[in-house]
């Protein structure tokens, strides 16, 4: 985690906000979104670190000047490559200086002991067969605020995709675990993405899967 703290604000209430950033390509037109909801803390995944598709940008740091906030970063994956097939045709015969991908909690009040969850360590992406390769895994970034008086914890989650509905509560189960032991007794706010439809491996393996159940519920996906 890398934090930057400004004052702390001990307000009644706190605007929360969580967006999947897609790695930031446009960190200037993305803090006049966030800036737009009036949020105070978001959370956020999918942040570049030194990532030649987003121009070598810390965009969690971009992002936290740009909306006077403090941030913490968590690192998911280290990419080994450019990114998905699109990508590495766009930058070829680029490279990343660093190549870090992961979630962050931005905060305009002072964050608390901001901290590093690992919800899998599977690691099925480092051979490549998903697309993409990369070390490392699904992540919640953590944080304490006090509001109203009383300590409230937040964590910022990124899901696997490539997984099925067991396995994303097990992930879920974790986050819990972890928030019991970070923060025991307080109310916790949990946002981020958490790749939600009820689809399982085979069906993201291919569209004929999909179609099958699609079939049954056409809305299947849109309300999932």
């Amino acid at each position: 985690a890398h934090p930057i703290a400004p004052e702390a604000d001990r307000g009644e209430a706190l605007r929360v906000v969580a967006w999947n950033a897609q790695s930031c390509r446009d960190p200037e037109a993305s803090a006049a979104l966030l800036r737009r909801t009036g949020g105070q803390l978001f959370l956020l995944s999918e942040l570049d670190q030194g990532m030649a598709r987003t121009q070598q940008r810390h965009t969690a740091r971009e992002l936290a000047r740009r909306l006077d906030c403090g941030y913490a970063f968590g690192v998911e994956f280290l990419e080994l490559g450019l990114g998905d097939a699109r990508e590495r045709a766009s930058h070829a015969g680029k490279e990343n200086v660093v190549g870090y991908h992961g979630a962050a909690i931005l905060s305009k009040r002072e964050l608390g002991e901001p901290s590093l969850v690992r919800l899998e360590r599977s690691g099925r992406w480092f051979d490549g067969e998903l697309g993409e390769r990369r070390v490392g895994g699904r992540v919640a970034v953590l944080c304490r605020l006090p509001i109203g008086g009383r300590e409230v914890a937040f964590a910022a989650v990124h899901f696997e995709s490539h997984s099925d509905p067991d396995e994303r509560a097990a992930q879920l189960e974790a986050v819990f675990t972890a928030i019991d032991a970070y923060a025991p007794g307080s109310p916790a706010l949990v946002g981020g993405d958490v790749d939600p439809p009820s689809r399982g491996r085979p069906e993201l393996a291919g569209r004929a899967h999909l179609a099958r159940p699609l079939e049954v519920d056409p809305r299947r996906v849109a309300e999932p």
